[in-house]
């Protein structure tokens, strides 16, 4: 199943951005997406920070540019994911096009790793990639250098990382998983509910 981008607005809001990781968090994350209906965000304020990051929440008037609950016309503030779209707009992690973020447009795999990598402070790139699809020029370059260097990418076979594919949600949880091992953010002990009690875990690769 595709993924859009209100769902990976919310959970990196409170996983990678986050300075402490739980795995707990990181299932609210999933079931906020899922299933929030009512969380609110006032417009022209921060947003609230969400649960599980127990870093430095934004204060202050966002700045000039910066969406505040409604300032993305087609985010509106009574959206559940309208304090995800504002937070990860503040932090610089993810964007929108002029007055509007699509916040129901998919994601490609370029996109969401470029998201992350900005997610985890853009750090420094020493490397190359060696995908064949994946050029110098690219404004996703570095990051897709930094999510090969730390094995968070391994691509998508015959030396590409097909950075135009849309992403799923498998693809996104996998890159998450790997990040936050990566980044040494928590421990990668699995808890809670295992794949069994879904009817389509089985299909997860």
């Amino acid at each position: 199943m595709k993924i859009d981008k209100k769902i990976i607005a919310a959970i990196l809001s409170v996983t990678v951005i986050a300075s402490t990781v739980s795995a707990s968090a990181f299932a609210a994350a999933a079931t906020t997406a899922a299933t929030a209906t009512t969380t609110t965000s006032a417009a022209g304020t921060p947003p609230t920070k969400p649960a599980g990051d127990t870093g430095t929440a934004p204060s202050g008037t966002p700045p000039t540019g910066m969406p505040g609950g409604t300032a993305y016309t087609d985010v509106s503030s009574s959206a559940w994911y309208a304090q995800y779209v504002n937070y990860v707009s503040m932090k610089g992690v993810m964007t929108g096009s002029g007055s509007t973020f699509s916040p129901n447009a998919k994601i490609t795999r370029a996109a969401f790793i470029e998201a992350l990598y900005k997610a985890a402070g853009s750090p420094d790139v020493t490397g190359t990639s060696s995908y064949a699809d994946v050029t110098s020029s690219a404004e996703y370059y570095k990051a897709v250098c930094w999510a090969e260097e730390n094995g968070i990418t391994t691509g998508t076979g015959n030396g590409n990382f097909s950075p135009n594919a849309y992403l799923t949600r498998e693809m996104a949880m996998t890159f998450i998983y790997r990040a936050i091992s990566a980044l040494k953010l928590t421990s990668q002990t699995a808890a809670g509910t295992e794949l069994s009690a879904y009817t389509d875990g089985g299909s997860v690769s």
